[in-house]
């Protein structure tokens, strides 16, 4: 459930020279707020091998992690129960990603991922089924009524 990824390298001013600095940009992506500390401590605890070289860490977490309450594990039955009634399965998923969700569930019961049905998110293949997006309108639309 935890993944750090450096998404965004910068530095140097040719090839063949030792760069004077350099920047990484990491993403991190974790499953519960322990795990969040507990990494942000061994990214920041990091020294180099070469005592020539220094590191400054700059930033942190930029939205907690989506971490499942009670609460929310209620709704999502509730939601797969209406889907099962309307004639589709809707799975439970962990993707460790980051949306506005991450900051709602620490304090009310919150579903993500019930918008556009599709495949592929932020990639080159990523697409909506029009022909499921019915289903999901109508389970959109019972929720809100009946929560």
């Amino acid at each position: 459930g935890t993944t750090v990824s450096v998404g965004l390298i910068s530095g140097g001013s040719a090839v063949n020279v030792i760069p004077a600095h350099c920047t990484l940009h990491l993403d991190l992506r974790v499953s519960t707020l322990a795990e969040a500390e507990r990494v942000d401590a061994a990214v920041r605890a990091w020294t180099p091998r070469d005592p020539r070289v220094t590191v400054q860490v700059r930033g942190g977490l930029n939205r907690p992690p989506f971490e499942q309450s009670e609460g929310t594990l209620a709704l999502y039955a509730q939601a797969r129960d209406i889907a099962l009634e309307l004639g589709f399965d809707l799975p439970s998923a962990v993707v460790g990603g980051g949306s506005d969700g991450n900051f709602t569930a620490p304090i009310i019961p919150t579903l993500d991922g019930l918008g556009a049905p599709g495949d592929g998110a932020h990639a080159a293949h990523e697409h909506v089924r029009l022909d499921r997006w019915p289903d999901h309108v109508r389970l959109l639309t019972r929720l809100l009524r009946e929560v």
